[in-house]
């Protein structure tokens, strides 16, 4: 069965640039089935993976029959694995068709999976939209090993920024630390470093360390004069040393060096 897998996907990648794959055809046929399941789910979703790994074009696709009569019945199902291969297949396919139904779903939809499933169609679809997404990546339980962060690094960058200076000032510590670390590595303006310098006055001591990666992620150097009246604060001697270590200065790399050397 895996052989004969293998050898559909392959026959239809062949001639990948100007025809969709039968591949393609054959699993969007399977999943409108009412009893498609979580095997099956996995199976169309690796041959998505494989046909992104080959960069094959599936644009035409949007206009089969098959796929506009039948993709919105997928969306809208209350079968679990339907609904999630048809968010995936839209952002694989860039169907733009949907995008108000996806934004709506984001702010409703319950499930984890699907959720996620979701998110990553919102972000490739819609790349200005860095607002709700940022606020989805900040309220998962996961948002430190999320997949979908370099997704959402990589949307429209103005807006990213748009919603870090937004999001700064949040109640939530996640919230702020990701927003300024976006800053820092996104936003050239000067002030970026005097919003740092501020964090390390005002924030809790609990999330300070953040804002010490914050200056390092902008990488401007001359940490030693910002750095130096919080290196006796335990929690953030190592990450202070760690980000003079990384500084292309050489004042800044000299004091490390010190601290390393120093007992306190």
């Amino acid at each position: 069965m895996k052989a004969l897998f293998v050898l559909l996907f392959w026959a239809g990648a062949f001639a990948a640039k100007a025809n969709v794959p039968y591949i393609l055809e054959k699993e969007f046929k399977n999943s409108l089935n009412r009893k498609y399941a979580e095997s099956d789910f996995l199976r169309f979703y690796h041959v998505l993976d494989s046909l992104e790994a080959a960069s094959v074009n599936l644009s035409e696709f949007k206009s089969y029959k098959i796929y506009t009569t039948g993709i919105q019945n997928l969306l809208n199902s209350t079968n679990y694995y339907q609904k999630g291969i048809a968010y995936r297949l839209v952002a694989t396919l860039k169907d733009k068709e949907h995008n108000a139904l996806l934004l709506e779903r984001l702010k409703i939809e319950d499930n984890k999976f699907l959720k996620t499933l979701n998110a990553a169609a919102v972000m490739k679809l819609l790349p200005t939209q860095t607002t709700i997404t940022f606020d989805y990546l900040v309220d998962s339980d996961d948002f430190a090993t999320s997949p979908l962060l370099p997704v959402f690094l990589s949307m429209d960058e103005k807006s990213l920024i748009k919603t870090a200076y937004a999001r700064l000032n949040d109640t939530r510590a996640r919230a702020k630390v990701f927003a300024l670390q976006i800053l820092a590595r996104f936003d050239p303006n000067p002030k970026v470093e005097d919003l740092i310098v501020q964090a390390l006055k005002e924030w809790d001591p609990s999330i300070k360390g953040y804002a010490v990666v914050a200056l390092s992620v902008h990488k401007r150097g001359h940490y030693k004069s910002i750095l130096a009246p919080y290196v006796k604060e335990t929690q953030l001697r190592e990450v202070i040393i760690e980000t003079l270590e990384k500084s292309s200065v050489e004042e800044d790399i000299v004091f490390a060096e010190q601290l390393r050397k120093k007992r306190f």
